[in-house]
């Protein structure tokens, strides 16, 4: 997978609306699949993506 696919991932995540216990969750669980794909993987990134919050280079997911 590519980069592009995983700020595609999160931003579905980011965009469903879940409490964040489920959106913790769910974010913990994508990630540690990405991870096995990808050991690049950055989690914190991704995780962050996932709750909306700012990334690399200023863009928000």
């Amino acid at each position: 997978m590519t980069r592009k696919d995983y700020i595609l991932i999160a931003t579905v995540i980011s965009s469903v609306g879940l409490l964040e216990s489920d959106l913790s969750t769910l974010c913990d669980k994508f990630a540690l699949a990405l991870e096995v794909d990808n050991p690049a993987f950055n989690k914190g990134m991704f995780v962050k993506a996932c709750r909306g919050l700012q990334t690399r280079k200023g863009r928000k997911a």
